[in-house]
């Protein structure tokens, strides 16, 4: 008796795993721009970061928003986005070492808000 309520536990859990999976959002999807492969990806505490790569090799894994001061990640996926294509773009015009002024990032995202 005891296997078979052993076997029932087994499904029970893999039935519950399997739902709350298939609810987790997508944060592994990869954007194309042109030679560059974007992946936004989770950082600490809710926030987004994003990875670019080129002919399958990591150039950049930004954790936080760049030109800006503090730690924080971006506050959503759409905002990592903007900015990842926006550095994407200096890859693929040649430059090797892409930066990003405080204004261009402003321009494209909000400001974070800051805890005070």
């Amino acid at each position: 008796m005891k296997p078979l309520y052993f076997i029932a536990a087994c499904i029970v859990f893999i039935t519950i795993s399997a739902s709350t999976y298939a609810q987790e959002p997508q944060t592994n999807t990869t954007i194309k721009v042109g030679n560059c492969e974007i992946k936004i990806i989770p950082v600490a505490n809710g926030r987004f970061g994003y990875e670019i790569s080129k002919n399958k090799k990591l150039l950049i894994h930004q954790a936080t928003i760049p030109a800006l001061p503090g730690n924080n990640g971006f506050a959503t996926k759409t905002d990592a986005e903007k900015i990842a294509r926006k550095v994407a773009e200096k890859i693929n015009n040649g430059e090797t070492l892409p930066s990003l002024s405080a204004i261009e990032v402003t321009d494209l995202v909000p400001l974070p808000k800051i805890k005070q």
